[in-house]
């Protein structure tokens, strides 16, 4: 089933014009997310199941959040995130002054996040085809304490 297909004319038209006018962070981060750059495809701006995605990678089931002072809320992002994941869609957070300040360190962390879990979506098996195990205690926020 389309993750997509609950979304109102109003929130389709606001995606739209945050995939035209993203946010700094929001900037600086695609180029490193587009084209493949880390072995699957980003959208921008996505509407996943009424909630707007800053960006979503339908093959993992993953969306990577930029909480800047705009449209940042603890506690809606936080029942936002539980809903998510009960549809299987793990989304992770980062500080929008620590994507500014390190684009390429979060890259990194949502590479490590997709080649950690690509267990998941190859059958168990990882890239050597030998059987894989769940790293242990995998984070879902960085920015803050770093």
């Amino acid at each position: 089933m389309r993750l997509r297909n609950l979304v109102s004319e109003e929130k389709k038209k606001f995606a739209k014009e945050m995939r035209r006018n993203p946010s700094p962070p929001e900037r600086v981060l695609w180029p490193y997310l587009r084209k493949d750059r880390l072995g699957v495809r980003f959208g921008r701006q996505r509407n996943i199941r009424g909630y707007i995605a800053d960006f979503w990678c339908p093959s993992r089931r993953l969306i990577v959040e930029v909480d800047g002072k705009t449209y940042h809320r603890p506690e809606w992002d936080e029942k936002r995130d539980v809903n998510l994941l009960r549809l299987g869609i793990t989304t992770l957070r980062f500080d929008a002054d620590f994507v500014l300040r390190d684009p390429e360190t979060v890259a990194r962390k949502v590479r490590e996040w997709i080649r950690s879990r690509s267990y998941e979506f190859e059958g168990g098996k990882n890239k050597d085809g030998e059987d894989h195990k769940e790293p242990p205690g995998s984070p879902s926020r960085w920015g803050k304490q770093l």
